[in-house]
């Protein structure tokens, strides 16, 4: 049996999954590999499906199967949690007022330690200013102020609005430090409309940023 890919369409069904599961149990992939495969093919089911499917999966009589299925149902309880904005803003360790450090970049390691966006600098400091929502069942976004104006080519400003994600640890913002992308602004977004518009990754000043909440 051949290796497995996500459906053309996007869609998956059960049948994808029990040829998924065959192949795991005939050696083809690595558990990480067939983990991934397999998230892959749940979370393109509708949610109904989705939910019946992690629910079947999780009474495998493969035990592998039963544990990839429940860290699935671990990261479908973050993705769920990470998209109620009040339940980010309740419980998430940033607060209005708290310091942060922002450091590191996709090109981290390339650049031996020195990111593009650092501009020199071991990490740029700011303040939490809170969060902003992004509508119905989206992650919210994060503000800050830099302690300094960032000015780098194509970017300018003393603000950002950050964004991150979720995965099988936390709910996103969940963690006092994470990887975020940053959108350096001359001032905050007035609108909803405003900070959607600016937050598309191709024009990040980087995208692959560590913040870390600063407890001095």
């Amino acid at each position: 049996m051949r290796p497995l890919r996500a459906p053309a369409n996007g869609m998956a069904t059960n049948d994808d999954i029990d040829r998924l599961i065959a192949a795991w149990e005939a050696g083809i992939f690595t558990f990480t590999e067939f983990q991934d495969k397999l998230m892959t093919l749940v979370w393109a089911l509708p949610a109904a499906e989705k939910r019946a499917a992690m629910e079947v999966l999780t009474a495998h009589a493969n035990e592998d199967v039963r544990q990839a299925a429940l860290e699935l149902q671990v990261f479908a309880r973050h993705e769920a949690l990470s998209r109620n904005f009040d339940y980010v803003r309740q419980n998430s360790p940033l607060r209005p007022g708290a310091r942060l450090e922002l450091f590191a970049g996709y090109d981290y390691h390339s650049t031996e330690g020195k990111p593009w966006w650092l501009d020199g600098h071991e990490c740029y400091r700011a303040t939490f200013l809170g969060f902003a929502s992004l509508g119905e069942n989206t992650i919210p976004a994060g503000l800050v102020e830099f302690d300094q104006t960032i000015e780098l080519p194509g970017h300018k400003g003393r603000f950002a609005v950050l964004r991150t994600s979720y995965d099988s640890h936390s709910f996103a913002w969940g963690e006092p430090d994470g990887v975020v992308s940053v959108h350096v602004r001359e001032a905050l977004p007035p609108d909803l409309a405003s900070i959607r518009s600016s937050l598309d990754l191709t024009l990040a000043t980087e995208t692959h940023a560590s913040y870390r909440v600063d407890e001095r």
